[in-house]
């Protein structure tokens, strides 16, 4: 929420310092928060580990947060696994 409110740079302290994701869904939260802050690659690692964690998020191909991901042929090829 802190991405979406302009906040980017205390956004980015925070991100930093998370541990590492305990579930698919933190992970999923995750790279929507790094997609939000233009960390593509982080975004990309979060959405790969719902992938491998055998969860399911057809959602993410629509979600508004990882829209500027959308012509990506990465995040398509990640949002087609989690269909």
């Amino acid at each position: 929420l802190m991405a979406i409110g302009g906040m980017k740079i205390e956004s980015a302290r925070l991100a930093a310092s998370l541990p590492p994701p305990a579930d698919a869904a933190q992970a999923y939260d995750r790279a929507r928060l790094y997609a939000l802050l233009g960390r593509r690659e982080d975004a990309l690692a979060g959405l790969n580990h719902v992938v491998r964690e055998g969860r399911k998020a057809p959602v993410a191909a629509e979600d508004p947060d990882l829209a500027a991901y959308r012509e990506d042929p990465e995040f398509l090829a990640v949002f087609e696994r989690l269909r």
